[in-house]
């Protein structure tokens, strides 16, 4: 089974973690940022947060962390190499707009035996959108490219022969 995540979905697993955790025995401790690199991966659309949760459990985790992320073009607009970005990039990323203020991730994290673990959802169309915005920046680099080659073989064949 594969599981895909609206970000309605996505809030309600957000609220109900804090009941599942408990009913598992897991506390969550909010302020804490595991800053090792993941060892064990939990993907999300083959495991629920339940599975998850009870990989924790089994694991004897101490605590687990729990970090939502909201959409906001104005993210993507600030993060280097979006900065400025080309027509066909922009016009993707004002459609988007309309899943400003929407949640689209919700991370799981947790330590034990040494080991950090992560659970990530991700809604279902930010993977999609972040792909096509750079499809469209690096079809616009091609471009660019392609110019400036032309614009030095003009150049070197107004040189003519040496």
């Amino acid at each position: 089974m594969t599981f895909n995540y609206t970000s309605a979905v996505l809030a309600q697993i957000a609220a109900n973690i804090p009941n599942q955790a408990s009913a598992a025995g897991l506390a969550i401790i909010p302020g804490i940022d595991i800053i090792r690199e993941t060892d064990v991966r939990i993907y999300a659309y083959e495991a629920e947060i339940g599975d998850a949760l009870r990989v924790a459990v089994m694991a004897n985790a101490p605590f687990i962390t729990v970090e939502t992320e909201t959409f906001w073009t104005s993210r993507i607009r600030s993060t280097e190499g979006y900065v400025k970005l080309p027509l066909k990039a922009e016009r993707l990323l004002e459609a988007a707009e309309i899943h400003n203020d929407l949640l689209m991730s919700v991370t799981v994290k947790w330590v034990a035996s040494g080991l950090v673990y992560e659970w990530t959802a991700q809604t279902e169309w930010i993977a999609p959108l972040l792909t096509e915005i750079d499809e469209a920046v690096q079809a616009a680099q091609n471009e660019d490219d392609a110019v400036e080659d032309a614009r030095t073989e003009v150049h070197y064949a107004k040189l003519g022969p040496r």
